[in-house]
């Protein structure tokens, strides 16, 4: 599997975490189901019908923020697929916090082959909303983000370089990947992986992309383990608290 169809089948595997979406024909690993699994145990995770997404693309068409981040995509080349448009909820069934909408509209150019997102994942205490446009050749994966959290513009340049994790041409995260771990502790390895390159990233936008690019970078059964558990490590860390240690992060995993 080339870096290309990885980080389009991250994306899939993610999407009941974060609402990422790529095409319907791309192929899930049917391992994820026991990780998916796990997660349903800590969140309520729904999908909405078409009053639900009436009523987010109302908020977006409101909301200053996302009518900048959307005319920026458009000024990229890009067109942005409304009729594809995935509204979800999420909310944690242990602790008391606000349940979160998540709003992903893919946008797509007739110009390049680039994966284009926009998103829009809002509560009560946190609006994150943004576009991202990730580049894929082989042994190199990039990022380009431009978001508003919490009504702070951020311009952000993520690069995947054999591992190593750059945020705007400086190294962010240095790490030795085990592309086939075969521990019994391969989950955990990964959870603590995953939380080392968010944290040092950053969360919002940059954080998915960090998920998708970090993710990557496996191999073996560490692959498709990877996305649900990054997923899972950016709703702890990014959404639901962002001074959750990585222990608490992955105590579903070690």
């Amino acid at each position: 599997m080339n870096i290309k169809s990885k980080v389009g089948t991250i994306f899939v595997t993610m999407m009941l975490l974060i609402a990422l979406t790529i095409p319907a024909s791309a192929c899930v690993p049917k391992s994820m189901s026991e990780l998916e699994a796990g997660i349903a145990e800590n969140f309520t995770i729904e999908t909405e019908g078409s009053l639900g997404e009436l009523s987010a693309l109302l908020d977006m068409t409101l909301d200053e923020d996302a009518r900048t981040v959307i005319k920026d995509i458009q000024d990229k080349g890009f067109e942005v697929q409304y009729s594809d448009m995935v509204v979800q909820t999420i909310e944690p069934k242990t602790i008391d916090a606000p349940k979160t909408t998540i709003v992903t509209i893919p946008a797509i150019s007739d110009d390049t082959k680039n994966t284009a997102k926009v998103l829009f994942i809002s509560n009560t205490e946190t609006t994150m909303v943004g576009n991202m446009v990730i580049e894929i050749k082989d042994g190199y994966g990039k990022a380009d983000i431009f978001e508003f959290i919490n009504g702070v513009e951020k311009k952000t340049i993520v690069e995947n370089k054999n591992g190593n994790l750059y945020l705007n041409g400086e190294l962010a995260v240095s790490k030795n990947l085990n592309a086939t771990m075969e521990s019994t502790s391969m989950d955990c390895d990964i959870c603590k992986s995953m939380y080392d390159y968010i944290y040092g990233i950053g969360c919002g936008l940059t954080g998915i992309a960090t998920c998708a690019l970090g993710c990557a970078a496996f191999t073996g059964p560490a692959f498709p383990a990877c996305g649900p558990i990054c997923g899972a490590v950016f709703i702890v860390l990014c959404i639901y608290g962002t001074h959750n240690t990585v222990d608490i992060a992955c105590s579903q995993y070690c």
